[in-house]
C-alpha cells in the first residue's frame, strides 16, 4: 500500500463529501464505504509497522486549497 496514495483519495474523498453535505447534494455511499477502507487500511498498515506518512514531507499529498 502507498500511504500517501492513500491519504490523498482520503483527502479528494473527505473534500468531495463534504461539499456534498454542506450543498444538500446526495452523498454516495459508495464514496463513504471507500473512505472507511481507506482509513481503516492506513490504520492497519500503521498498526503493523508502516512507517508514519506525516514524517516526511516527501510523502505527503499536496495540500488542496
Amino acid at each position: 500500500m502507498d500511504p500517501a496514495a492513500n491519504l490523498a483519495a482520503q483527502l479528494q474523498l473527505s473534500a468531495r463529501l463534504l461539499w456534498q453535505a454542506e450543498n444538500d447534494k446526495p452523498i454516495s455511499s459508495d464514496d463513504v464505504a471507500k473512505l472507511a477502507e481507506l482509513v481503516i487500511s492506513l490504520d492497519e498498515w500503521r498498526r503493523g509497522g508502516g512507517f508514519d506518512p506525516y514524517a516526511s514531507s516527501a510523502a505527503m499529498p499536496p495540500a488542496s486549497s
